[in-house]
């Protein structure tokens, strides 16, 4: 009997999973269970655990189709486009189209495969390409999971790159970076050297708008901003920054209250 559980195409890698058949190991576990109990008078239990750990599934489940996967890139590469048109950076758009293309096969080669909690590919390739395109001389993290972000970040940098890495518990990171530096308190006791071009990644679950004033007080130029969530969903996170970049904004814009 063969478990056909997935879908296989041309266009369409399905959780690369090829047929198995089941049968064969069941029918040996057992005649190996009904022997043992005879010879050792006893009755005995064995069990197989087919618990893995889970991927996601941008890792198992992913077009293979050339015109799929270049139709995808070029919408991601429009979007990245509109948002580069209203920041002051500088960038060449066939290096742009590069980078993602690039983005996809260092994506693919993550050793973190599971990203609950974290980026994932869609946050992943904005981060890497303007990663590239700033081409920083510090990169400071502020909040660590899995190590997928210092992953990127260790990819999209130069080798002279220096990565400085706050937490306050790392005992989830699963990559480290050679280029890193890993600082086990918050950043606001142990201020990193900060250079013309420094990048921030505040993803630490701390007030964003304590946050922007250590940015301002500091002079960091470059600055992303993860759980930015609104007054409307900050429900959706265990732990917001709160307030946020964008609670802030709606604070700003009037937007905290309804009007009467």
């Amino acid at each position: 009997m063969i478990n056909i559980k997935k879908t296989y195409t041309e266009y369409w890698n399905n959780f690369s999973e090829k047929p198995k058949n089941f049968i064969g190991t069941s029918v040996f576990l057992k005649k190996l269970k009904k022997s043992l109990n005879k010879f050792l008078g006893f009755k005995i239990s064995i069990r197989v655990n087919k618990n893995k750990p889970q991927k996601d599934e941008a890792y198992v489940s992913y077009p293979i189709e050339k015109v799929i996967k270049k139709h995808r890139s070029s919408l991601i590469v429009n979007e990245i486009y509109s948002f580069l048109e209203l920041s002051n950076l500088k960038y060449n758009k066939s290096e742009v189209e590069g980078y993602v293309d690039e983005f996809d096969y260092v994506f693919g080669k993550s050793p973190i495969k599971e990203h609950e909690s974290g980026f994932g590919y869609n946050e992943g390739v904005f981060f890497y390409t303007l990663l590239k395109i700033i081409n920083p001389e510090i990169v400071i993290v502020s909040g660590v999971m899995k190590g997928f972000t210092t992953y990127l970040i260790d990819a999209a940098t130069h080798n002279d790159c220096k990565i400085f890495i706050y937490d306050i518990n790392f005992e989830n990171n699963m990559f480290n970076s050679k280029k890193a530096t890993y600082v086990n308190i918050d950043i606001t006791n142990k201020i990193p050297l900060i250079k013309k071009k420094t990048v921030a990644l505040w993803d630490d679950h701390t007030s964003q708008m304590d946050r922007l004033k250590f940015l301002q007080k500091y002079h960091i130029q470059y600055n992303f901003f993860d759980d930015d969530l609104s007054f409307l969903n900050i429900h959706s996170d265990g732990w917001p920054p709160i307030p946020t970049i964008s609670a802030l904004q709606d604070i700003k814009k009037g937007r905290l209250a309804p009007k009467h």
